[in-house]
């Protein structure tokens, strides 16, 4: 389908003198604005390592990307930030399930960026501002440098504009852009509402590029982890340092430089051995599915393993001596499935799928792909 240029439309306008050349000024801009270039959903995972387990989760979650937000003519860009090992693992999967190269409707642009050279000082930056000696108390329950490598989103990615930033146990049930929509230029991080400071969590974020660079300048916060635990002694994070106790409570010192998305932006349900909290009904209006705890899995992937609540959702909620919340799983008898549904699903049908839509749209692009080797940071 070829799109006229704005300059062409503008060939086709009379001539007019006085007044009424006001007028061909206005149609002029309209004329372009009309085939000014869309803004771009922008979409990040990080992944780091050869793990199958991470590896499998990861094409779940794109696949379920894909699916849900490649199907209009708004374009998609979607970006991996990996180590070199995982590289050459998410580049291979790229190839080999047939994605580069495939039929949508709109342009989908994957970027490969192996950020490896740049962890080093990253590690220095987190174990200085954290004051934390032994790096390996910041990495636990699944959980890697990889999870801090959204911290560090504008090395990569550039410094403008906005990512959505999702995990591996995570898959996207409609289109992306309802999310996108919502950013919001005064806030480093958006991510979900409800009761502070259990109702967080870094699995799905919106992270602000072009001011995530300020983030490690609030580090005075994390320091005050202690005062943090005697307020919300029942939040559920650990005593261990993560990113996401990090986001919390420069939310609790800074509640100004955070911003808070709709519910259903962020549903999380039950991670292996994790807590719990509304997930015996399936929500309303999902915008995610996320499963807390994905990593936490020695060698099954969280899409596939039987006894996982993305394949089993029913549960019922105890409470243990310490009045923790504890989930019994049954067998299902009513079920979301989503996950399932992606993880079962043959890339060859999904791309039919997006083929077929680009069909009906009259518009084809191929997916294009990009690796790139970052030994400093992006301007």
């Amino acid at each position: 389908m070829k799109i006229r240029s704005g300059l062409e439309e503008l060939d086709r306008l009379p001539v007019k003198t006085g007044a009424a050349a006001v007028d061909t000024t206005a149609a002029a801009a309209a004329a372009v604005a009309r085939v000014a270039p869309i803004e771009p959903v922008v979409v990040l995972f990080s992944i780091v390592g050869v793990k199958a387990l991470y590896h499998e989760q990861l094409e779940v979650a794109l696949k379920s990307v894909m699916m849900s937000s490649a199907m209009g003519t708004r374009p998609l860009e979607i970006h991996f930030m990996t180590d070199t090992a995982a590289a050459g693992r998410v580049r291979t999967l790229l190839n080999t399930s047939g994605l580069v190269g495939s039929v949508w409707p709109c342009q989908v642009t994957l970027t490969v960026h192996d950020v490896e050279p740049l962890q080093g000082r990253w590690r220095e930056i987190l174990q200085k501002t954290v004051n934390i000696p032994d790096m390996k108390e910041m990495y636990h329950e699944g959980h890697s440098i990889g999870t801090y490598f959204r911290l560090f989103a504008h090395e990569a990615l550039g410094s403008r504009g906005h990512a959505i930033y999702i995990d591996l146990d995570a898959v996207a049930i409609v289109d992306l852009y309802e999310m996108f929509r919502l950013k919001d230029p005064r806030k480093m991080i958006q991510w979900g509402g409800g009761t502070f400071p259990l109702e967080r969590c870094a699995g799905v974020m919106m992270v602000n590029l072009g001011l995530i660079h300020k983030f490690i300048s609030y580090s005075d916060s994390w320091h005050l982890y202690p005062e943090f635990r005697k307020e919300y002694p029942r939040d559920h994070d650990t005593d261990q340092f993560s990113d996401q106790k990090m986001i919390k409570m420069v939310e609790w010192k800074h509640p100004e430089t955070i911003g808070l998305l709709p519910r259903e932006w962020w549903i999380a349900h039950l991670g292996s051995g994790g807590w719990a909290r509304d997930i015996a009904t399936p929500p309303q209006h999902p915008g995610f599915l996320h499963f807390n705890g994905g990593g936490r899995h020695k060698s099954k992937s969280v899409f596939t393993d039987p006894g996982h609540t993305f394949i089993q959702p029913e549960c019922k909620l105890t409470k243990d001596k310490k009045g923790n919340a504890v989930a019994t799983l049954t067998p299902p008898k009513t079920g979301w499935r989503e996950a399932g549904h992606y993880a079962s699903m043959p890339w060859h049908w999904a791309m039919y799928a997006g083929e077929a839509r680009a069909h009906s749209e009259g518009v084809r692009h191929q997916v294009r792909h990009h690796m790139m080797q970052h030994t400093t940071a992006v301007p």
